[in-house]
């Protein structure tokens, strides 16, 4: 059981530095998370991960935003 749960975190990790490249390389300016395999983004198993690579609480979900240019925000960066 203990290579499984290292080998959900691996796959975790992998998930959410995708969702996360998304937003720092450009691709798209903001990601809205409100579900997650049918269940409450909040409820879901990434739930603690999300906020920790900078998703912050929005109106429907967990959202991340690209930093705008003259920003005090810090830019997007997650370290898995």
């Amino acid at each position: 059981r203990g290579d499984e749960a290292e080998q959900v975190a691996e796959r975790t990790q992998a998930l959410v530095g995708s969702l996360v490249s998304l937003v720092a390389g450009g691709t798209v300016r903001s990601l809205e998370l409100s579900h997650v395999d049918g269940e409450p983004v909040r409820e879901s198993p990434l739930a603690a991960d999300l906020p920790a690579a900078g998703f912050v609480d929005g109106y429907r979900g967990l959202v991340l935003r690209a930093s705008r240019p003259g920003s005090d925000r810090a830019p997007v960066t997650w370290k898995a």
